[in-house]
């Protein structure tokens, strides 16, 4: 009985080029989107933290004062009011 990686050999050497150019291309898609992936969902779990508990973000000296001039408290805590309601 033969090992699955000489299986796997054995059929990479029947497959062309072409075919091995294809799926090394896939398999490096695949890769990219596995990161791109990563990377949007550890985008939005901060903006998630926010909208749970939006004093975090007043605590934090260097953006509440950002924040502040920006927006005022109230509107701040609209969109959890939503969430609630």
């Amino acid at each position: 009985m033969e090992s699955n990686f000489s299986l796997i050999k054995r059929l990479w050497r029947l497959f062309s080029y072409q075919r091995k150019v294809k799926f090394i291309f896939l398999i490096l898609l695949m890769v990219i989107s596995s990161l791109a992936d990563v990377l949007s969902i550890s985008a939005v779990l901060p903006f998630l933290a926010i909208l749970t508990a939006p004093e975090v973000l007043m605590e934090n000296e260097s953006f509440k004062g950002i924040f502040l001039n920006i927006f005022s408290r109230q509107f701040v805590h609209m969109p959890c009011q939503g969430l609630v309601a």
